[in-house]
């Protein structure tokens, strides 16, 4: 199985790392954090959850688009 890191999946998305991080940690990116307990984070993810994720309705919930 093919395994993307953060840079690899900004990358892919065209977006910052930090960007990328942040969907995790809001759980709207699917990802395994591979370092141990009490090290900082070293994030993968699978080209299909990154598909899964672009697939997702983009914007905030509940929030109408701004008219003209």
């Amino acid at each position: 199985m093919k395994l993307l890191s953060v840079l690899d999946a900004a990358r892919e998305l065209g977006v910052s790392p930090d960007m990328i991080r942040k969907v995790i940690r809001a759980g709207r990116l699917r990802a395994e954090n591979l370092s141990p307990p009490g090290q900082r984070p070293y994030y993968v993810t699978t080209p299909q959850d990154l598909a899964a994720y672009r697939r997702m309705p983009k914007g905030k919930p509940g929030r109408k688009p701004r008219g003209p």
